[in-house]
């Protein structure tokens, strides 16, 4: 099992502890952006893992938190 699908499952599991979600967006870019915001942009390499059918984009490029600095 791959990382980000773990990644997922524990998102899944503390949403439905918390009874909210994580990364709350508009929408499912919006989503994104806020997963960023946290996590970092994830290189293209790492995209690829997740969708190998994704097109190449451009996201901002943005630094991961430390977790001592994350809500």
């Amino acid at each position: 099992m791959s990382y980000y699908k773990v990644n997922v499952i524990g998102c899944v599991i503390a949403e439905m502890i918390l009874g909210e979600p994580l990364f709350l967006g508009d929408s499912a870019l919006d989503q994104l952006v806020e997963i960023i915001k946290i996590m970092g942009t994830p290189t293209q390499t790492q995209i690829l893992q997740m969708n190998p059918n994704s097109e190449e984009f451009r996201l901002p490029q943005i630094k991961a938190q430390a977790w001592s600095k994350v809500n």
